[in-house]
């Protein structure tokens, strides 16, 4: 059921929504399951069912705003974030979800180390016909996600320690859809069994498992209809700018 939801969401004023299907350069655009453009409160052309489910969806979150560009979060398929906050929001998601997997596996501390912006070409342009004009100063913009990271991640967490549950961490990292996370699973493997690990130094990547949402999200910002309210101008900027944002972390057990 979750599979069908779309991976980013443009929330559009029914006037809007309706000048687009009525152009034959963009009614397309409107059948697009994984990007997709949902009216505010007018019937949808197509998509119906999808566009009901994200409208109740949004609602119950208050999210449900004229204008806004949001993406799917990669670790809860009933939720999205606006693509302003995005990039900061699913890192500081992911370390929490590694420091409950500690916590599950006994440990006694989790600390943040650092944050590391990595500013080579954006991979989620691949494939994306749009061009993003970076301005003077605009380069900042990777300095600012660096900070917000900080901010949200600065500080210990420490626990009561215990012996380690294998199996609930592997069935949280399931429900939080990090199975395919291989640093993850081994911490796992090396706190089962014999001489379990006693601390450990990781940099996880925030925004791996965002890679196919970004794309969706900047897909839709840069469509023609779209682009020319520039609701996610900001985002694209952040993006063109990072590529990964590494997250140094100690754990102690």
């Amino acid at each position: 059921m979750n599979a069908t939801l779309p991976r980013s969401v443009w929330i559009a004023e029914d006037r809007t929504y309706w000048d687009i299907a009525a152009d034959p350069q963009s009614v397309d655009l409107l059948a697009d399951v994984d990007a997709m453009i949902v009216p505010y409160s007018a019937a949808p052309e197509v998509n119906t069912d999808a566009v009901i489910r994200v409208r109740e969806l949004l609602e119950r979150a208050a999210q449900w705003s004229v204008g806004t560009l949001l993406v799917k979060n990669p670790y809860d398929d009933d939720s999205y974030e606006p693509a302003v906050t995005a990039i900061e929001t699913f890192t500081s998601v992911k370390y929490h979800a590694l420091s409950n997997v500690a916590r599950i596996l006994g440990a006694t501390s989790v600390s943040f180390v650092d944050v590391r912006v990595d500013q080579s070409a954006s991979k989620w342009f691949a494939g994306i016909n749009a061009t993003v004009k970076i301005a003077a100063g605009e380069g900042d913009a990777s300095r600012e996600v660096k900070k917000k990271v900080e901010e949200s991640l600065k500080g210990v967490m420490t626990f009561g320690g215990g012996d380690p549950d294998p199996k609930a961490a592997l069935a949280y990292l399931s429900r939080r859809r990090l199975m395919g996370d291989h640093q993850l699973r081994s911490l796992v493997d090396m706190r089962t069994g014999n001489n379990p690990i006693s601390s450990y130094e990781m940099v996880i990547d925030g925004v791996k498992e965002s890679d196919g949402n970004f794309r969706s999200a900047l897909k839709l910002a840069n469509a023609g209809p779209v682009k020319a309210f520039d609701i996610g101008g900001s985002f694209s900027t952040a993006v063109s700018t990072l590529s990964r944002v590494e997250v140094r972390i100690k754990i102690a057990f």
